[in-house]
This record gives C-alpha cells, structure tokens and sequence, in this order.
C-alpha cells in the first residue's frame, strides 16, 4: 500500500506514521489500560499547558510539540527499547499515546479516536502524534506504555493540555469560521463560498487550525460539540486545486447528517442509509465490522468496485497523476463515512462517478444504483427544512443533482 495512502488512513484516526515491517494489531485490539484515580481524577487546571516548540521530557527521549502534533525522537526510543529488552531478557514494546478516559472516567482506550498512537515495533517506530483541536479543558493525558512479552507491566501518564486555537469571539465579517492561520483573500472567498451552500443545512462552526506539518491534510467533524476542524495546509499548500474546499464539504456533510442522526421522531432515513452501506459490505464480501488495522484497511477495499465508486480518493489519484491520496473518501469505515464520501464524489467528480457507475458489471451495479438513490434520499430528507429558507438548496450543495437522480433511480 502506498505510504501517503497508510498515512491518510491513520490521519482519520489522528495516528500518522510509516508502514511497518510486520502485522500490526487492530485498534479494537488494543489493550484496555485503567490508569490510577488519582491521575483521571487530576483538575484539569492543573495539567501542565504545552506550546509550540516546547519539549515533554521522558527516559524513552524527547517529545516536542509541534503545532498539534507530537514528534519523538525515533532514536532515543529505539535505543531506549533496545536497553529495556537486554535488561528484561524479554520482548519489550512501547506505545505512546494521547488518550481521554471513557463515560465512566475510570478506564481508558488506547488507540480512541481523536486521540494518537505512536507504536515502536523492533525499531519501527510511528514517530509522530497528532491529537486533534478540542478545548483547553478537556482532560488529556500522555500516557507511554510499555509491555513485556505482549502483557502491560508499566504505564507512565501526565496530565497535559495544549494551546489550542478556539475562540469564543465570533467575526461578524465570517460567521461561524475561525483561522488561526492567515489564508489569502481568494481562498477565505472559497471557503465562505462552500459554507454558504450548507447555510440553511448546518450552523457548526468550522475552525482552520495553522499547521506547518504538510503531512497532516485530515479533518474531523466533531458532532458531540457541532465542530469541524481542519489544518491549513490544506488551504495553503494544496496538492490539487480546492483541497481545501472539498476537505471542507466532506465535513460539512458530516454535519448536515448529523441532524438526522440526533433526531429519533423518524428512524427509517438512517436505517435505510445503514441497510445501503451493509448491502455494498455483503456484496464486497465483508464482514461487519469492517476492521482498520494501524496501516489502513484491507488491500481488497482499495480496490472494490463498489466502496471506490464513492470513495474520493479513486479519482483523486488520477488527478495527481497516480500517487495516493488518501485522505480524502473511506466509505467503508461506516454509513456516515459513505454517505459524506459519496456526496463529495457526486460533487467534485459527477462524470467521473457517473463513468465508473456505467462500468459495472450488473450484481455490483444493482447494489450501487439502490445506494446512490438512498444517499441521494437522505440529502432529501436534510434538505426538507433548509428549502423553506432556500428553494433551490438542494442544487447549490449538488448542482448536478438532477441528473443524479436520473442515474441513480
């Protein structure tokens, strides 16, 4: 698999890193780790506060904050590793990780999303955590794991806190959208351009965090707090024309979807959108769960006729002449991620998407124009309120959408 392809798979799951040299278990894998109470119970005013270029000191090395990513001295962990195993005589593995305790603040999940992982593996080490944006006042811990012979035996946890771009200040100028970077006239009128079709859709607030990693081009709807946030390489260095735009419609998809998803008075639209998404799984011969292990996700699923279809990253491959974006489009993560993903692809890439459609053989194309009319279905059913405000919604979000529905029907 191609290494910006694991990076953008881990990216979705705030892990980056390089592909490693042996299996890697899956994230629902991972070990449980109760950490003691007297450090899930530590005030969060009282973690210690980490800026850019400051450093976190640990016997396994160095850690330094990097604009909202972690870097460890590969170095300094593999020697460290290499000095615990001859003193052990054993198999000595270290995980390091952002992690947040569960519902019941006692326990916590190494490898939960939104948080990072770094995994030294006999000397493969992912060497960089990033931890998505969230509020200075959330508890956060950095916590460096070791196990001995695949059982855990020591756990080192710090309460911390990052300075995080959050404003509470509205710009009148730009509702709803923050920069913590300085974004040029022409890409501030995109990005207003785009927010304005989801208007009448979704108020979440989106915040453009500056980052100087141009690795890190993932975004992250967060629908416990109605936040999108994303990183501004996107929007500064673009690896193609409008990532940022798309990177930006993708998570406000996410957003107009997740009214639906808090609204229990009529369950059917999300059953229907859920039975679209096992349909494409059944027929792509996978069981669900779908699992993502930390280099990315089965070989198979990047090359299903029916998840690549709605998947952006299938034809943004061809625009960048071939190398992997992947970033952009995991449909097959869950029927959130295929309805965003397929709405992005009806946007960004109709005639493509129409194309690939056509193509089909007839088993897979049967499951995808009953898919392709659920998703088109659901932005319906979003859209029913939105068109009291803006009858013509509906064709500013999918200005193809007519001829949409005459495929997909």
């Amino acid at each position: 698999m191609d290494r910006r392809k694991a990076i953008g798979i881990l990216g979705s799951f705030g892990i980056i890193g390089c592909k490693p040299k042996r299996d890697i278990p899956f994230i629902s894998d991972m070990p449980d780790t109760s950490l003691p109470a007297e450090i899930i119970d530590t005030p969060p005013s009282l973690a210690q506060i980490y800026s850019d270029g400051q450093t976190i000191k640990h016997p396994a090395g160095l850690i330094k904050v990097d604009g909202w990513t972690l870097l460890i001295d590969p170095d300094a962990s593999s020697t460290y590793i290499q000095k615990r195993k001859e003193a052990e005589n054993a198999e000595i593995e270290l995980h390091i990780s952002l992690i947040i305790p569960d519902e019941k603040n006692k326990t916590v999940t190494i490898g939960e999303y939104g948080c990072g992982n770094g995994i030294l593996f006999d000397g493969i080490f992912y060497n960089a955590i990033t931890y998505q944006p969230t509020r200075a006042n959330e508890k956060t811990f950095l916590t460096i794991l070791e196990t001995r012979n695949g059982k855990v035996y020591k756990i080192d946890s710090v309460p911390v806190s990052f300075a995080v771009y959050h404003p509470e200040k509205k710009d009148d100028k730009r509702n709803h959208i923050f920069s913590e970077a300085d974004l040029e006239a022409i890409v501030l009128q995109e990005i207003d351009s785009c927010y304005k079709t989801f208007t009448h859709l979704t108020q979440a607030n989106v915040y453009i965090h500056k980052s100087k990693d141009e690795q890190m081009r993932s975004g992250e709807y967060n629908g416990n707090t109605d936040e999108v946030h994303l990183s501004s390489v996107v929007f500064t260095k673009p690896l193609f024309p409008l990532e940022g735009t798309m990177r930006l419609y993708h998570e406000l998809c996410h957003a107009a979807l997740q009214k639906l998803k808090v609204d229990t008075t009529d369950p059917r639209q999300m059953i229907s959108l859920y039975s679209a998404y096992e349909k494409i799984a059944k027929q792509s011969n996978c069981t669900l769960p779908i699992k993502i292990s930390f280099i990315g996700p089965p070989a198979f699923l990047e090359e299903d006729s029916l998840f690549t279809l709605f998947d952006e990253s299938t034809y943004l491959n061809k625009l960048v002449g071939g190398e992997g974006i992947a970033e952009y489009g995991h449909p097959y993560s869950d029927y959130d991620e295929l309805f965003a993903s397929a709405m992005s692809v009806m946007r960004f890439f109709t005639e493509e998407c129409i194309s690939k459609y056509q193509k089909l053989r007839s088993a897979d194309k049967r499951v995808a124009v009953k898919a392709g009319k659920i998703i088109l279905n659901t932005f319906d059913y979003i859209s029913q309120f939105a068109e009291s405000f803006d009858p013509n919604v509906k064709i500013h979000v999918l200005p193809e959408y007519e001829r949409l529905r005459k495929v997909f029907r």
